[in-house]
């Protein structure tokens, strides 16, 4: 599909917005979201928002201010990536592994 990139991190079109209005009937920042991918890349939406939200309130002939922005949904805590698969570890071994990688992060704040 052609049209204008909004969201640059997951190449969500201006095109595939209105599809997704037209197609799912959307009313929503959320509902643009959960069906578009737009919003959910590396940004999170910080450079995209306001592109979307703006066409999105164009298509459905509302102003832009009337449309909430979509539910953020942060991860409860970062873990790293060495830690999923390890065969033979156990809840202890995985606890004792997290705290010196949050003792670190820690001490790279202050």
């Amino acid at each position: 599909m052609g049209g204008v990139t909004l969201c640059r991190c997951e190449l969500v079109t201006d095109e595939d917005i209105k599809a997704a209005i037209d197609r799912w009937n959307v009313h929503s920042m959320n509902e643009v979201k959960l069906i578009t991918r737009a919003g959910k890349g590396a940004c999170q939406g910080r450079c995209c928002f306001s592109l979307v939200r703006a066409l999105v309130a164009y298509v459905l002939g509302v102003d832009p201010g009337t449309l909430l922005p979509p539910r953020v949904r942060l991860p409860v805590r970062p873990v790293p990536v060495v830690l999923f698969g390890r065969p033979g570890t156990t809840t202890g071994d995985t606890i004792s592994m997290i705290a010196p990688l949050q003792d670190s992060s820690r001490e790279r704040r202050t």
